[in-house]
């Protein structure tokens, strides 16, 4: 095997580097994947449970959905 061949495959080569990059967008998109999912069948029982049936809970659907859409875009801004 020739030095670059070596050098193709070793802890610090791009193929490696960018193995490691890609696993790391899988973590960051699985924990916003189940966080989102979380969110979203909790705060639906949380709303039934306050408002019940005194607002459209379409509308608090929609209401919550846009707050989730602004903190989520505030913690990828920052």
């Amino acid at each position: 095997m020739t030095q670059n061949q070596r050098e193709s495959f070793g802890p610090g080569s791009a193929a490696t580097r960018k193995k490691q990059t890609l696993l790391k967008c899988l973590k960051i998109t699985l924990i916003y994947y189940i966080i989102g999912c979380l969110w979203i069948v909790f705060t639906d029982l949380l709303a039934r449970r306050l408002f019940g049936e005194r607002f459209d809970m379409g509308e608090v659907s929609v209401l919550k959905g846009l707050f989730y859409v602004t903190v989520t875009a505030g913690i990828i801004y920052a």
